[in-house]
């Protein structure tokens, strides 16, 4: 038994699916974080995160299919020799789905991940609380700088009466 298992492991075929599962199912947990992050910046940034917790949505989606795939991919190298791999690998359909997954999840991986790494950088440079305290206990001082911050990092150069307009005009919120 050990020997086989050694000669499976070599079998270009299933190391090439080990590597690709591997890939596949690192990214999904990479556009999982980037989701979490963008879906808990929407109430922070003012609903502005939206379109990229959107694309997020999307990515975590599209890697989690490519993730699923690789193991049955896996699963039928193991248990049944490849003989369903062999068939798909030649449907149209298939190669068409498996490159629209890799097109989208490369697509959304970068808006969001950006904006996390942009939303984290700016409530870090306004706040004195601990990363994970932000949620939880986020005083009105605190919101309020942080919501400043925000709309100064979303519209450079902008003025502070300009700014105060805008939040009375309702297009960013109070904090």
């Amino acid at each position: 038994m050990e020997k086989s298992v050694k000669e499976a492991v070599k079998d270009p075929s299933i190391g090439t699916e080990i590597a690709s599962t591997v890939l596949s199912c690192g990214a999904a947990v990479l556009t999982a974080v980037a989701w979490a992050a963008s879906v808990g910046s929407v109430p922070l940034t003012g609903g502005m995160s939206t379109p990229l917790a959107v694309l997020a949505t999307a990515g975590t989606v599209a890697t989690g299919l490519q993730c699923l795939n690789g193991l049955v991919r896996m699963v039928d190298i193991a248990f049944n020799d490849g003989q369903y791999i062999d068939w798909v690998d030649t449907q149209g359909w298939y190669i068409a789905t498996t490159s629209a997954l890799d097109i989208i999840s490369l697509a959304s991986l970068g808006g969001p991940l950006k904006e996390a790494v942009m939303t984290y950088k700016t409530m870090k440079s306004v706040s004195s609380l601990k990363v994970i305290d932000w949620l939880k206990r986020y005083p009105r001082m605190e919101r309020v700088r942080l919501t400043e911050g925000i709309i100064k990092q979303l519209n450079p150069g902008i003025s502070n009466k300009t700014m105060k307009a805008m939040i009375r005009a309702g297009k960013y919120p109070r904090r």
